[in-house]
């Protein structure tokens, strides 16, 4: 049996009456969750407990969600995985194992994945306007990038480690810290390129200067790196300065697309998210434009599934 009613131990926290839309919105998410064939979910709303799934064997792993307001299901049905991340920070529902419950969501991808490609889409044109207004031209990108990165360099400093590094690291050992695993990426970037101390690096997407600090600090190569956001210019060349490498880094504030003269070697490291899809070859092009004949180029790019590629790229994250 996939779903069963049961008693509910304790109600809503927010007692509010469904309107008919969250009436309507609620049927259909029950009705989604009962094609739920890994692990088991109990869902608690108000009188009732919805249980969808089953423990087995195969996967043995059970979790609640207990909605607390009524809103929920209007928020999820319409907004998909995102909505559904906003509606737990907003207190509208919860979990007593978060860690178990998102592990069967990701054990029922095309029961999850069917919600995003539903009714959420309903978004489409708005996204396709976003887009039209927002498109990764060079104003548009300085835009982008100001929105994200601008909000405030002490924003970033309270979740990453002192390195300032927001990309994924390589974590060597399960008990490598943040910063060990950041190091240990920056390094085996360098390792990679074969970095030397006769090599002039430039590096597209500064970030906070971590990569530009480690690479000139631990192999003596001139770097120039370049940014979009002023908030990490203006940190970047503070640390660049402080770690005593003013004279081997060089800090542009210039949009990719107009960088000029010949590097030994090329990296940029998660920038390419900011591209979009319709600058890729543009990209590519001006980094091989900037490549001297034997140059060498690393790219560290943040992927995702194919077969979801065509949905997320007309969206807006």
């Amino acid at each position: 049996m996939k779903e069963s009613i049961l008693p509910a131990e304790r109600p809503l926290t927010q007692s509010s009456a469904l309107s008919k839309l969250d009436e309507w919105a609620k049927r259909v998410l029950i009705s989604s969750l009962k094609k739920i064939n890994f692990g088991e979910i109990v869902l608690t709303d108000g009188e009732e407990q919805h249980v969808f799934g089953r423990r087995s064997e195969e996967c043995d792993l059970r979790a609640s969600l207990t909605v607390l307001h009524p809103r929920f299901y209007s928020q999820v049905l319409f907004g998909g995985s995102i909505s559904a991340g906003e509606a737990y920070m907003a207190g509208h529902w919860s979990s007593d194992d978060l860690t178990v419950l998102l592990r069967i969501v990701l054990l029922n991808q095309s029961v999850f994945a069917g919600l995003d490609r539903g009714l959420s889409r309903l978004k489409a044109p708005l996204y396709k306007a976003y887009h039209f207004l927002h498109k990764d031209s060079r104003k548009g990108s300085r835009i982008n990038i100001a929105a994200h990165y601008d909000l405030g360099n002490d924003f970033y400093a309270l979740f990453l480690d002192d390195t300032l590094t927001y990309s994924c690291g390589i974590f060597e050992r399960p008990e490598c810290s943040l910063q060990e695993a950041s190091v240990a990426k920056y390094d085996r970037i360098c390792k990679k390129l074969q970095l030397s101390a006769e090599d002039h690096v430039l590096e597209i997407g500064t970030g906070w200067g971590g990569f530009a600090i480690h690479a000139a600090g631990r192999y003596g190569c001139r770097m120039t790196t370049t940014t979009i956001s002023r908030a990490q210019r203006d940190l970047a060349l503070e640390r660049i300065s402080s770690a005593g490498l003013g004279n081997r880094v060089h800090v542009l504030f210039k949009d990719y697309r107009d960088l000029k003269g010949r590097f030994d070697k090329v990296v940029s490291i998660e920038m390419i998210e900011a591209v979009g899809h319709h600058y890729l070859n543009t990209f590519f092009r001006c980094c091989s434009n900037l490549l001297t004949e034997r140059g060498v180029m690393l790219l560290q790019a943040i992927t995702i599934a194919d077969q979801a590629f065509e949905r997320h790229k007309k969206e807006v994250d």
